[in-house]
């Protein structure tokens, strides 16, 4: 369920997308308010959760995300060569690929002496991966976009290690783990200027308009190639990450909400 729509959040989505998303929210709205207690993973969800359905927002409880175990502090720069952004993510609509493509084409005209490549982990015999390509091929930019395909939990640090910049132009979360992620490897975030993104990360990324490949271009050079803005923007990560449960903890405390939520003689 949508709780926090924006102007941005379908507008990738084909017409037939957008009515059935629509159409999907409209009945979960109606089936869900039966529901005595909720979880979510941002006060920013509670809030337009409580709104959408018209419920008390104290029957709505919040446990933030948190980093996959398979994570450790990463404290090695990235490889040399090309300036690496990655987007990690399957595909959604609402993840926003296709916005790579006008990015990609702005730091081209922008900064003609960058060398630079998006990395993106979409299965390359599957459509999203073969689309993006082709839009990429059509606009002579082809050499700038490279596939690690399908990644496991555990491969995603290695991920992680090769970048320069994570970029998550992404137009609709909740709660996505890749800002926790970056910020336990140690790498710079380029993020959209939307709320969940904001309460996640706070002043430890650098946002731009949804709207507008240039900011986008203009945030992914600064947090590459400023060294003084990159360290500011990874210790303030580190300080960030510091803010959220830890992995057991974010189950001791979901466990602890069943419990609370059981008939005495259930415990």
């Amino acid at each position: 369920m949508v709780t926090n729509p924006n102007p941005y959040a379908l507008r990738n989505h084909p017409l037939a997308k957008k009515l059935a998303t629509n159409f999907r929210t409209w009945v979960k709205i109606i089936a869900v308010r039966r529901v005595s207690r909720f979880w979510v993973e941002t006060k920013a969800a509670r809030l337009g959760l409580a709104r959408r359905l018209d419920v008390d927002s104290r029957r709505i409880e919040v446990v933030p995300n948190a980093v996959n175990t398979q994570f450790a502090p990463l404290n090695s720069t990235p490889p040399a060569g090309r300036i690496r952004f990655l987007h990690l993510s399957a595909f959604y609509y609402h993840k926003n690929h296709a916005f790579l493509i006008p990015v990609a084409q702005a730091l081209q005209r922008l900064y003609p002496d960058l060398d630079f490549e998006f990395i993106v982990t979409l299965p390359s015999a599957e459509s999203p991966w073969k689309e993006l390509m082709q839009l990429a091929k059509d606009a002579g930019i082809a050499d700038r976009f490279r596939t690690l395909g399908y990644l496991t939990v555990k491969d995603c640090p290695a991920a992680y290690a090769e970048a320069h910049v994570v970029f998550h132009p992404s137009l609709l979360e909740v709660f996505s783990a890749t800002y926790l992620e970056a910020f336990v490897s140690r790498r710079p975030v380029v993020a959209t200027d939307l709320d969940f993104a904001h309460e996640v990360c706070g002043d430890a990324a650098l946002y731009f308009n949804p709207s507008s490949p240039e900011g986008a271009a203009s945030a992914l050079f600064r947090a590459a190639m400023d060294q003084p803005l990159r360290n500011d923007l990874i210790n303030k990560g580190v300080i960030r990450l510091a803010a959220f449960p830890k992995a057991n903890d974010k189950n001791r405390l979901l466990v602890s909400i069943i419990m609370e939520g059981l008939p005495s003689d259930a415990r």
